[in-house]
């Protein structure tokens, strides 16, 4: 149990206008990396690399696309389409 000060806020997520659900999130630590995504069941294992990540930004794994999430608005903006089923994400900074 916490300090009774604390407090609870539910972000509601939307993509492309319509509520969404998310498997996971990861958090850029750097701004070059690269995101691993496990694609369950096409069997492949994803890298989206970008020239300049946002340190902090947060990218999530939605049905079908891995998406860049709006930590004040909760929209997600699809970033990589076409995916079976992503799951498992990880941020690999690099050196």
């Amino acid at each position: 149990m916490g300090p009774k000060a604390q407090s609870v806020f539910h972000l509601g997520l939307v993509e492309n206008g319509t509520a969404a659900q998310i498997d996971d999130t990861v958090y850029a630590t750097a701004s070059h990396g690269v995101i691993l995504v496990s694609d369950r069941d096409a069997q492949t294992v994803y890298a989206i690399s970008r020239n300049i990540f946002s340190a902090g930004a947060a990218y999530s794994a939605a049905p079908n696309a891995v998406a860049e999430l709006n930590q004040d608005t909760g929209v997600l903006t699809d970033i990589v389409t076409g995916m079976v089923s992503p799951h498992g994400m990880a941020f690999i900074p690099k050196q």
